[in-house]
């Protein structure tokens, strides 16, 4: 009967706990895409800036008691808002990017997080996610105040209208 080496028995035992390491890793790197099924209402929203009056439609949904509303369709009021505003879909990444001339906004919705001013925005609680309806992205209005509005204006949902002060 042969004598095992020990120096083969560490490097298998060596490579063993390398491959399940990188597997868990793999794992705990997979995204995850919140895909939201159900009927989306669409607002008629009035915008105020510089004394005229801007109406636009906007997708929203409720999910969870939290309001989400369509980056997609703000995307007219983020360019009247900063005119140097440009935004970008690559969907291989699953990436949405706002830039304004101020900052850049990355929202990536297979990773569930925002990069705002190179920070990671923290979701209010652990209902609250980024969603994806027909190409369209959902965040929460909470979050469309504080990194879209700069905390300098609230959106109102009344009825089947929505008012931007």
């Amino acid at each position: 009967m042969k004598r095992l080496n020990y120096r083969k028995v560490v490097f298998v035992c060596g490579l063993s706990i390398f491959i399940v390491c990188i597997v868990i890793y793999m794992i705990g790197q997979m995204n995850h895409i919140y895909n939201y099924d159900q009927d989306i209402a669409v607002y008629k929203v009035t915008y105020k800036n510089d004394e005229k009056i801007y109406n636009f439609d906007l997708k929203s949904f409720e999910e969870n008691d939290i309001r989400y509303v369509s980056l997609n369709d703000m995307y007219n009021m983020m360019v009247i808002m900063d005119k140097d505003a440009k935004v970008y879909m690559d969907e291989n990444r699953h990436l949405m990017k706002c830039e304004f001339s101020q900052n850049v906004l990355d929202i990536s919705y297979a990773k569930d997080e925002i990069v705002y001013n190179n920070n990671c925005v923290e979701f209010e609680n652990n209902d609250e996610h980024i969603y994806v309806s027909h190409k369209n992205i959902y965040i929460s209005v909470f979050l469309t105040e504080k990194i879209v509005l700069n905390n300098e204006k609230k959106m109102k949902f009344e009825n089947k209208t929505a008012i931007i002060v």
